[in-house]
C-alpha cells in the first residue's frame, strides 16, 4: 500500500479502491487511519475527489486497463489500473494544467536543443578556423613584427608546434626562428666582448681611483680621500668625531735613524691602525694620521686601544725627550658639528691634539 500511494510528483494523488468504491488506501490519508476504519466508504468519507472517483468505479467498471481519462474530474487527468488478484483499482490523478505545460515545454526544449546544437557547431567551426588559419597567421605577423623591431629573444621561442602551424606558415616561422637564433648568437658574442671590455675598464678605473686616493707609502687613504670623506660626513648630518693623531718625537727619530727607518716606522704604525679597526685610516700629512669615527663608538676607549697597540709595536726610539724608549701616538678628537665646514672640524681636532702633546704625549684627549 505504501508503494502504491507514494507520491512521485508533488501535485499527484494515488488512490486504491475496491469494486464497491470503498477506499483501501490513499496518498492523502494515513494508512493508520484507514486501518482503524477497515475501509472508508462514500457514506463515511466526504472528501470530494474520493467521492468522484468512488462513483466513477461503481458506474464505469473499466473493462480495459490501463485507462486514461481527462474529462471525468475537472482539471484532472486520470490513470486507471486494475490490480490482479484482489481486483482493486489503482487510480492516479495528475493536474491537467501540468500535463499540458509539459506538452508545451517538451517541443520548446527540443527547439532549444536544436538551436544549441547549431550554436555549438558554429563555435566549433569558429574555433577550428581560429586554430588552423587565424592564429598561425597572427603568429607569423607577430614574429615578423618582433624581427622588424630587432627583438630577437622574444621572436625566437615562437614554436610551430605551439600553434599547430602547417605548410607555408610552418616554413615561414622556422625561417624566422633560424634568423632570430643567428642574431641572438651574434648579439651574445658582442655582449660578451663588451662585458669583457667593460670589466677591464672598471678594473683600470679602480686602480686609477686607488692611485688617486691611496697613500703610496703606507697604503692608507690619502689627504684627497680624507677631504672627500670629511665633506660627505658633514653633509650627511649624522654624528661623527674627527680624530687626528701624530707620531711623537718623529723628527728626532728621522734625524737620528734616517729617513728610510722613518718610512719603515710610519708603514708599521699605519698597518697596526688599519688591522685593528674596521674604520678608514688616512695619512693626513707627514707623520699625522686621521680617522672619521661614528659617534656610536666608545670613542675614548677605542682610541686608547689603538694607542696601546702602537706602544706594543715597541719601535725603538732612544732620542726622545719623554720617559719612553719607543715610538708612540698622541691623539686628539672633537665632534663634527651640524652645518660645520671642514676647516672648523679640523681646527677643533687639532686643538685636542695639541692638548695631548702638552699633556705629555702618548695620550688621548677628546672634546
Amino acid at each position: 500500500m505504501s508503494d502504491l500511494t507514494k507520491k512521485k510528483r508533488p501535485n499527484a494523488e494515488h488512490v486504491v479502491l475496491n469494486n464497491n468504491g470503498d477506499l483501501i488506501a490513499a496518498s492523502n490519508v494515513t494508512q493508520d487511519a484507514i486501518i482503524a476504519r477497515s475501509t472508508l466508504t462514500s457514506e463515511t468519507y466526504n472528501e470530494p475527489l474520493y467521492q468522484r472517483l468512488s462513483q466513477l468505479v461503481v458506474d464505469r467498471g473499466f473493462s480495459e486497463t490501463p485507462t486514461i481519462l481527462s474529462g471525468e474530474v475537472e482539471g484532472q487527468l486520470l490513470f486507471v489500473n486494475k490490480l490482479p488478484g484482489p481486483g482493486w483499482w489503482h487510480i492516479t490523478t495528475y493536474p491537467l494544467a501540468e500535463v499540458r505545460n509539459q506538452a508545451i515545454v517538451l517541443p520548446l526544449q527540443l527547439v532549444g536543443a536544436g538551436v544549441g546544437l547549431v550554436i555549438l557547431i558554429l563555435l566549433m567551426s569558429y574555433w577550428l578556423i581560429q586554430r588552423e588559419v587565424s592564429r598561425p597567421l597572427q603568429e607569423v605577423a607577430k614574429v615578423a613584427s618582433l624581427m622588424g623591431q630587432r627583438n630577437y629573444r622574444e621572436a625566437q621561442p615562437h614554436k610551430t608546434t605551439k600553434i599547430k602551424a602547417r605548410g607555408e606558415v610552418k616554413q615561414a616561422l622556422k625561417a624566422f626562428q633560424t634568423m632570430a637564433s643567428r642574431f641572438i648568437t651574434a648579439q651574445d658574442e658582442l655582449e660578451r666582448e663588451v662585458e669583457s671590455r667593460t670589466a677591464e675598464l672598471a678594473e683600470a678605473n679602480r686602480k686609477l681611483d686607488a692611485l688617486a686616493h691611496m697613500d703610496g707609502l703606507t697604503g692608507l687613504f690619502n689627504r684627497r680621500a680624507f677631504d672627500r670623506d670629511l665633506d660627505a660626513a658633514i653633509s650627511s648630518g649624522k654624528p661623527y668625531h674627527l680624530m687626528i693623531a701624530d707620531i711623537d718625537e718623529f723628527k728626532a727619530y728621522n734625524d737620528n735613524y734616517g729617513h728610510e727607518a722613518g718610512d719603515s716606522a710610519i708603514k708599521e704604525i699605519a698597518e697596526c691602525l688599519r688591522s685593528n679597526t674596521p674604520l678608514k685610516v688616512y695619512r693626513y700629512g707627514g707623520e699625522e694620521l686621521a680617522m672619521i669615527v661614528p659617534s656610536a663608538y666608545d670613542l675614548e676607549s677605542k682610541l686608547n686601544e689603538l694607542r696601546d697597540k702602537v706602544i706594543e709595536l715597541n719601535i725603538p726610539h732612544h732620542y726622545t725627550n719623554t720617559d719612553r724608549s719607543c715610538l708612540s701616538l698622541s691623539m686628539g678628537a672633537a665632534p663634527i658639528q651640524r652645518d660645520d665646514d671642514s676647516r672648523s672640524a679640523i681646527r677643533r681636532a687639532d686643538k685636542q691634539l695639541y692638548a695631548a702633546k702638552r699633556a705629555g704625549k702618548n695620550c688621548v684627549v677628546t672634546a
